[in-house]
């Protein structure tokens, strides 16, 4: 069961005007939790975890994404 977020609306609202978001906080508080729900809704979007070496290789080829 999701619980909505507080900051959704902010963040959805700063996907509007800018291309990235990053969202940053301590461990276990929900980011990837609220990130996969605004994916599920923005089919344009992405979700890369910087903790994962395979998602900070992408940034390295950022055409990838183009």
């Amino acid at each position: 069961m999701y619980i909505p977020r507080k900051i959704e609306d902010g963040v959805l609202k700063a996907l509007k005007n800018n291309p990235v978001v990053a969202l940053i906080g301590p461990r276990q508080c929900g980011k990837s939790t609220l990130a996969k729900q605004i994916l599920s809704r923005n089919a344009h979007s992405i979700c890369l975890d910087m903790e994962r070496p395979s998602d900070v290789q992408k940034l390295e080829d950022a055409e990838w994404f183009l």
